[in-house]
């Protein structure tokens, strides 16, 4: 755990920050599944993310918080030692008219789909 504590180092204040924002995020009214969120928020594996994210904006700069921004990873690049490089993007989600318009299409080929194998077993 020395490794962890080395790596969170330059960014303890922004995970100190994150922390209640995360613990609310897990919260959802319901006493089974709160308990299963919490065993999961206490085994720290879901923080990696958040983790990478302020690690990559201190390289670049400041770190800005912002909602609805994901970090994806775009390729990633091992070499002969075990050692790899993730080149991550960060991209927003889309938004609720492109949602539509993409379940619109979706209905629509569903529609087509359906009535080409209605017309085959005809």
């Amino acid at each position: 755990m020395a490794d962890l504590q080395t790596i969170k180092a330059p960014i303890k204040a922004e995970m100190d920050e994150f922390q209640p924002f995360f613990r609310n995020f897990l919260r959802s009214g319901t006493r089974l599944l709160d308990l299963l969120l919490f065993y999961v928020q206490k085994q720290k594996g879901k923080q990696i993310r958040p983790m990478l994210v302020f690690l990559t904006a201190k390289l670049y700069g400041t770190v800005k918080t912002q909602q609805g921004l994901t970090l994806i990873p775009l390729s990633v690049y091992l070499d002969e030692n075990g050692r790899c490089k993730v080149e991550l993007g960060l991209c927003r989600g889309k938004k609720n008219y492109d949602k539509r318009e993409s379940e619109a299409k979706r209905a629509a080929e569903r529609k087509m789909d359906k009535a080409i194998k209605a017309s085959r077993n005809r």
